[in-house]
């Protein structure tokens, strides 16, 4: 979520200073939650300024400085599961991560996971959007007797059909 405007901000602070409601009054005045109401009147008492704090980013994963290992051990043992890279991780680097941080680690690397590699999505045919896709598939039914039409086409006489 994007941090309120200087302006917006601004508006609020001379509201609260030239008495036009409470705190609770003014969050419901310009809908936004009591707390922000609360805090940005203290972050400006405090500084003189109605800019929002830089956003300060999270805690770099401890496994992003080993993805060069991580891609080399994917490429040596492609069929390794992921309890298994994280052995072998661990046993390298002395670095022990779970299992989802070493799957996020792959999907970052956009390393493929088994025999099969990445798998690709089907195209859609010519001149159609993906979308439609499986409208373009002739659809199937079964009759009665289990033998299989493609809908809005004539059952097969039985001395032509393969059974």
């Amino acid at each position: 979520m994007r941090a309120y405007s200087a302006d917006f901000r601004f508006s609020v602070v001379r509201a609260y200073e030239s008495g036009q409601g409470s705190q609770r009054q003014l969050a419901r005045l310009f809908g936004v939650s009591v707390s922000f109401v609360q805090n940005l009147l203290q972050h400006y008492r405090r500084t003189g300024s109605v800019t929002p704090k830089p956003h300060k980013g999270g805690s770099r994963g401890k496994i992003i400085q080993y993805l060069e290992v991580v891609d080399r051990m994917q490429r040596q043992w492609p069929d390794a599961s992921l309890g298994e890279m994280c052995d072998r991780l661990a046993a390298e680097t002395q670095v022990t991560v779970s299992l989802a941080t070493m799957c996020r680690a792959l999907r970052r690397l956009r390393s493929g996971r088994g025999k099969m590699g990445p798998r690709r999505r089907a195209r859609a045919p010519e001149g159609q959007p993906a979308r439609y896709r499986r409208a373009a598939k002739a659809s199937v039914e079964t009759g009665g007797d289990g033998s299989r039409t493609a809908v809005g086409q004539a059952p097969l006489p039985h001395s032509v059909r393969e059974d």
